[in-house]
């Protein structure tokens, strides 16, 4: 009798426990569900509301800590890095999730996030002007990469080394490991990515004034992107090379074929809302006109320019403006202006070579 009772207690023990298995599945089911649901709404308003954007995501983060869902909540900051770095240029939020995704590196077991992780962490950190750092983490995000199979990120993460390497001046280093990033991309079936490290060895090349190969790998990045032009973001990736050739024109003294470009990059980005590709067109318009000596055309890109940088200031541009506009003025003979935009330009000058010095000594103190 005993005996019975105890296979009993048992066979409801065992159907307790069953039930309460299938309820949590149940639950996590739904949780997976509607986290899913909540995160590929929030990437919909990328391109339309980005306040939207984040609210979505700060909401699945809380449901996601409801869940003690680490792993989730891990990908999610490293998004979020992502979002506010790339795309929004906020240096505030950038250093907020820097610091959140560097307390996060101890816990991830997984190794493409870890090195997506570094990946981002470290571009976070070129944005901001750390260079060193910057590179120190993509050098981390390259090693944990090249362990894993047919890595196609890794390509990415060769192509920041070689921006590191340019925004350094070590040109020949740039171009190893844009070529390495090449080499990787190649093998993929989507040759856009393919697409970027050949522009970025165009750029390279320009800058160490090796014109004929800037324009070869510019060129083959534009008959690569024109194929396909079916998103925004694709388009503003046509507009950026396009403009990268405007530049590789005016050194060439190409001005009539600068203009082109020019004005067909502004024409895309005015319907993708791409400011910076937008900036350096005007910019390069204003260049081309004044070696044209198009005093009114020049004067039209000059307002243009102006207008764009007082509502983003980025200083290395407003830098190249000041130049510019000084180089109009004095072109068409107010030489009183020219004079005060070359005091505007060296007080800004000065005050970057401040900034780097400051973070320059912050990172040999942190070594």
């Amino acid at each position: 009798m005993k005996l019975l009772v105890t296979h009993k207690i048992l066979f409801i023990i065992f159907v307790f426990i069953g039930l309460s298995h299938a309820q949590n599945s149940k639950l996590d089911a739904l949780y997976i569900k509607e986290k899913d649901s909540i995160g590929k709404l929030a990437r919909s308003y990328y391109y339309l509301d980005f306040d939207k954007a984040i609210a979505l995501h700060h909401e699945n983060a809380k449901l996601m800590k409801k869940h003690h869902d680490t792993l989730a909540l891990i990908r999610l900051d490293n998004e979020l890095l992502w979002l506010f770095t790339a795309r929004m240029g906020n240096l505030d939020s950038t250093s907020v999730y820097i610091m959140k995704m560097e307390n996060h590196l101890p816990k991830i077991k997984d190794s493409v996030v870890l090195g997506s992780a570094y990946t981002r962490i470290g571009f976070g950190y070129q944005i901001k002007g750390y260079y060193r750092t910057a590179m120190e983490n993509y050098l981390s995000s390259v090693d944990v990469k090249e362990q894993l199979p047919e890595h196609a990120s890794l390509g990415f993460s060769y192509n920041l080394v070689g921006k590191i390497y340019e925004l350094q001046n070590q040109y020949e280093n740039s171009i190893k490991f844009h070529r390495k990033a090449a080499k990787i991309r190649s093998k993929v079936e989507d040759k856009n990515h393919l697409a970027h490290s050949y522009t970025n060895m165009g750029i390279v090349y320009r800058k160490a004034n090796q014109l004929d190969s800037a324009l070869y790998y510019i060129q083959r990045a534009i008959e690569i992107r024109k194929e396909n032009l079916s998103t925004i973001t694709r388009k503003r990736q046509f507009a950026t090379t396009l403009k990268c050739r405007g530049y590789v024109f005016i050194a060439l003294k190409r001005y009539h074929e600068a203009i082109s470009d020019f004005e067909e990059a502004i024409s895309i980005v005015n319907e993708s809302d791409g400011k910076y590709v937008t900036i350096e067109s005007y910019t390069g318009l204003l260049a081309s006109y004044i070696e044209l000596d198009s005093d009114a055309k020049a004067y039209e890109a000059l307002l243009a320019s102006k207008k764009i940088l007082k509502e983003y200031p980025i200083k290395d541009l407003q830098v190249i403006n000041y130049d510019l506009e000084s180089q109009y003025y004095y072109k068409t003979g107010n030489y009183k202006k020219a004079y005060r935009v070359n005091q505007k330009r060296d007080s800004l000058n000065q005050e970057i070579r401040n900034e780097n010095i400051l973070k320059n000594t912050e990172e040999l103190q942190a070594l």
